[in-house]
């Protein structure tokens, strides 16, 4: 059995949550080992701060509480390996979200072969996770493979439990960094970028379940565990120029450049910019426009895509200055789906032929925030408008159903497809990372809608 293999996901017990002591809820640790705690505990303090314009990112590492402080959760007696998780200062006292209040050294996650499948494919053990409170099998809440600047290859995931949601970072398939969250916070999947900095989102809700702004916290995986690390608020404010009654838009996904960071929301599908410095600014639109999605940052730049009018329905840029130009448009057509790697840029272009069919054809091009693209064909995917799918290490991968996803090569257009292992069935394409194309799997017989594990497969064992 390879190291790879050679740990469990097992359960724990953790401490009660402090906004419930009568309740005892059970934790998540991705282990096969013993616990070592090798730092010191976390203090807490105020974290009633937040950039806003002309601040520079709110970092205060004096450990003082403040009177606004919520308190730290009663960790469990000593003795016990698993209490010492704490309150999350700076998500709000309302958050009931959770981290390691100290380093941790913990074993691999488990890989199980998908046997009778190709050759290479592997999938999460996740027989320890409980899923969520009424579909057991309802494992995943959300997945994303990447490879570092520095070649490690990072998985990002949060896992349902009946009582809260279990957030952890891997590299290399060890655990470096965890959280566990209640119902108390709007919180997602966490992310990584590419020089290695996470970000993590936590909503903030009314007692109506209004979403009123969103919390973006970045940095490294020790600066996360510290009381206060870089956040940043977006409000209704920021997201629409002005104060909304009963706003239920949040960010949903984060993006962060050296020189720019952008914020993914819905509903309505619309994009946040902000500079590091200045207040964070929804991306101007114009009135024809519809939504706004799927930013890719080059330097001080933003290219996103736009849903609306013809004229308009294509990919635009934002200029360093915050003024908004179209770059790829083209009539009769409808270019959706863009994805970038840092390189190139890939999407789908939706033909309709006029008898209620259409056609998704597979385009590419070089990294440009100037026009013309050199934009070329690669291939036609099949008779859908779109295909859910993900882009990277040049390849294109893409869900056909719950039996079989495709894989197209850019450089040539070779087309490749994949049977889903026994048992299980694709259920959405998470990345390609590392030489391996990364997907959600359900059970079968059962809803692709519930994302029961992670499955991984070698592009060479497909290509060959």
């Amino acid at each position: 059995m390879s190291d790879r293999q050679a740990s469990i996901l097992r359960p724990s017990t953790l401490p009660t949550p402090i906004h419930d002591l009568s309740k005892t809820n059970r934790g998540l640790l991705f282990a096969s080992c013993l616990i070592a705690w090798t730092a010191a505990t976390l203090g807490c303090h105020n974290a009633s701060e937040r950039i806003d314009a002309q601040q520079p990112p709110h970092h205060d590492e004096s450990g003082d509480a403040g009177e606004d402080a919520p308190e730290v959760a009663t960790p469990l007696p000593d003795g016990d390996p698993y209490n010492e998780w704490v309150q999350v200062v700076w998500a709000g006292r309302d958050c009931l979200w959770q981290t390691a209040s100290r380093d941790l050294e913990l074993g691999k996650l488990r890989w199980l072969s998908c046997d009778g499948s190709i050759d290479g494919c592997r999938y999460l053990d996740v027989s320890d996770v409980e899923g969520g409170r009424v579909y057991s099998n309802d494992k995943i809440f959300g997945f994303y493979p990447s490879v570092l600047e520095n070649g490690t290859l990072r998985l990002t995931l949060a896992a349902n439990f009946h009582e809260f949601r279990f957030h952890g970072v891997f590299d290399d398939d060890e655990l470096l960094v965890a959280w566990k969250a209640y119902d108390t916070c709007g919180t997602h999947t966490p992310q990584s970028h590419r020089d290695g900095r996470i970000s993590l989102i936590v909503n903030q809700v009314d007692e109506k379940g209004y979403v009123l702004g969103s919390r973006i916290a970045f940095g490294d995986a020790k600066t996360l565990l510290k009381p206060s690390p870089p956040f940043v608020d977006v409000t209704a404010e920021d997201m629409w120029g002005r104060k909304v009654a009963n706003n239920i838009a949040m960010v949903y996904q984060a993006f962060l450049g050296h020189e720019l960071a952008a914020f993914y929301l819905a509903p309505p599908p619309r994009i946040v910019a902000w500079d590091y410095q200045n207040r964070p600014a929804q991306v101007e639109i114009a009135e024809e426009v519809l939504e706004a999605s799927n930013p890719i940052i080059v330097g001080k730049e933003l290219i996103f895509e736009q849903y609306g009018a013809p004229d308009v329905r294509g990919f635009a840029v934002r200029r360093a200055d915050g003024h908004v130009e179209m770059l790829y448009v083209k009539p009769g057509v409808w270019p959706a789906e863009l994805m970038g790697d840092g390189t190139n840029l890939v999407w789908q272009e939706s033909i309709a032929h006029g008898d209620g069919t259409f056609s998704a054809e597979l385009w590419t091009a070089p990294l440009s925030t100037e026009r013309p693209w050199q934009a070329r064909k690669v291939a036609t995917l099949g008779s859908r408008e779109f295909y859910q799918g993900a882009f990277g290490e040049g390849f294109f991968a893409y869900r056909i159903d719950s039996d079989e996803l495709g894989l197209v090569r850019l450089s040539d257009g070779a087309q490749f497809m994949v049977s889903s292992p026994p048992d299980l069935g694709w259920s959405r394409i998470s990345g390609i990372a590392a030489g391996e194309v990364w997907a959600l799997l359900h059970r079968t017989p059962g809803n692709a809608g519930f994302r029961y594990t992670i499955g991984r497969i070698p592009i060479d064992s497909i290509t060959q």
